[in-house]
């Protein structure tokens, strides 16, 4: 059963929350059985420690929002800082936004913040903790709060975009035979020179991938960068010939 407190205006502002609902088959919650698909049983524990980290400092005129030291937070999770992020940015992300957990690191070093906000929190406090929620403000959004999310959703916006240029990224198409002789006589470097590194690229294993094994995205550049070598520069007495545009790319001089 709950005690009965009484706090002063000086320290109604923090008030730890002594519980919050939990519902008793939250296991069968999509949140959490995505938490455990991906994360193990890790997932469901990051996301309730973060909960009860909340709960703990809990502060009615910036309800659900939470700063700590990166170094101190860390240490309440028995899982690795890494995988305490990755399970905090599936939470970040979750399609049901009612339910998601925002969170912002900043800085560096020993004052390195996490910024966690989860709007959802104040809803689920304590009967205590929701009377003095509706005694110290009308609106339960802070600026801070709002400011906050806005700032996290304009990321997750910036970080969709991001993605979706990645896929229309246009897809390589290799050069033909006499567009590589054509850019390197035009450049003014030789026929030979030319037909050396179209066959260099083109009878690669895979095609058109470099001595590293990876895929050639620009191939002008390529050839900038590799074969316009000055022992492969045309000589002034020699001006070769151009092949035609219906030419089929037979590697003859």
């Amino acid at each position: 059963m709950q005690t009965t407190e009484k706090f002063n205006q000086s320290n109604i502002k923090r008030c730890v929350i002594k519980w919050f609902k939990h519902i008793s088959k939250s296991r069968n919650d999509a949140l959490i059985r995505d938490l455990i698909t991906l994360f193990g049983l890790a997932g469901e524990h990051v996301f309730y420690r973060t909960l009860e980290l909340m709960a703990d400092e809990f502060n009615v005129k910036t309800p659900g929002y939470n700063k700590f030291l990166v170094k101190s937070w860390i240490k309440n999770y028995h899982t690795s800082y890494k995988k305490t992020v990755k399970v905090l940015k599936f939470l970040r992300s979750f399609e049901d936004k009612k339910k998601r957990v925002f969170f912002k690191i900043r800085g560096s070093g020993n004052t390195q913040t996490i910024q966690l906000n989860c709007p959802k929190l104040k809803e689920l406090c304590d009967n205590w903790t929701q009377k003095q929620l509706k005694k110290t403000t009308k609106s339960l959004r802070s600026k801070d709060e709002v400011t906050f999310r806005q700032e996290e959703e304009e990321e997750e916006d910036k970080d969709k975009k991001k993605k979706k240029k990645k896929k229309k990224r246009k897809q390589f198409t290799p050069p033909t035979f006499n567009d590589v002789v054509k850019y390197f006589i035009d450049n003014g470097y030789t026929k030979e020179s030319a037909i050396n590194a179209f066959k260099y690229y083109d009878e690669a294993e895979p095609p058109w991938t470099d001595s590293t094994g990876k895929k050639v995205r620009g191939w002008k550049q390529k050839m900038r960068g590799v074969w316009f070598r000055d022992k492969n520069k045309q000589s002034e007495t020699k001006k070769p010939k151009i092949g035609k545009a219906g030419d089929t790319g037979i590697y003859d001089n």
